[in-house]
């Protein structure tokens, strides 16, 4: 049995990022011999991976037609499911070092992408991990949220529209990539109670950063 169903295949679109699915839809649009001018023109108006699979994901009756589209373009779809007799992965050794910085920015790393996986499933968007660590454990706590219509993270929206303005930071600010001492990063949000550094960026390799607003009204002013 494979996993290609409406479903899955919604999920796997509004998990790509706004580049790739807009690659995705070109393709799309090209394959399918069968749109009108006009589906095309709307086509053209698509532009967050959100609004993508919404358009690009058909009914349960049509979704065997564009099946040979999507074994191309999103094979994984189509693998088949694993037997519920196949053995676990065997577990790694215990741990009994101590725990080091470098250990857990590797684990929030790991986290961010398992949970950013499951709230996709469940239509939600999670917030980055905040993360602390000591010799002994890592502590890691994060927050599911509901989405804005283009797929935005719809808390962190209300709280960088209620605090932004208070550190002096443009509103338009959020969702947006700048480029610090040679790394990309994409600004992501704001704590209010971490006056001295409120705003949370995301680096290129995915790990999360606190910044100044002094940095941010700098790079955006």
């Amino acid at each position: 049995m494979t996993q290609f169903t409406t479903d899955s295949l919604f999920n796997a679109i509004r998990a790509l990022t706004a580049a790739d699915a807009q690659k995705l839809l070109a393709a799309y649009v090209k394959w399918d011999t069968d749109l009108s001018a006009a589906d095309k023109r709307e086509a053209k108006t698509m532009t967050t991976p959100v609004k993508i699979a919404n358009w690009l994901t058909p009914d349960a009756a049509h979704l065997k037609a564009v099946a040979p589209f999507y074994k191309k373009h999103l094979p994984y779809l189509f693998a088949s499911a694993p037997a519920t007799t196949k053995s676990a992965p065997a577990a790694k050794a215990i741990r009994t070092e101590k725990m080091t910085r470098k250990d857990a920015i590797a684990i929030q790393k790991e986290f961010d992408e398992v949970v950013a996986q499951f709230a996709a499933k469940h239509g939600l968007i999670a917030s980055a991990a905040k993360c602390s660590f000591g010799s002994d454990n890592v502590r890691l706590t994060t927050t599911l949220n509901v989405q804005t219509a283009d797929g935005g993270n719809a808390f962190a929206e209300k709280m960088w529209n209620t605090y932004a303005p208070l550190f002096q930071i443009p509103l338009d600010a959020l969702g947006k990539t700048f480029q610090h001492r040679g790394r990309s990063y994409k600004i992501e949000g704001i704590v209010f109670k971490r006056k001295s550094y409120p705003v949370d960026a995301r680096r290129d390799d995915g790990t999360v950063f606190r910044f100044p607003a002094s940095v941010i009204r700098h790079y955006f002013h």
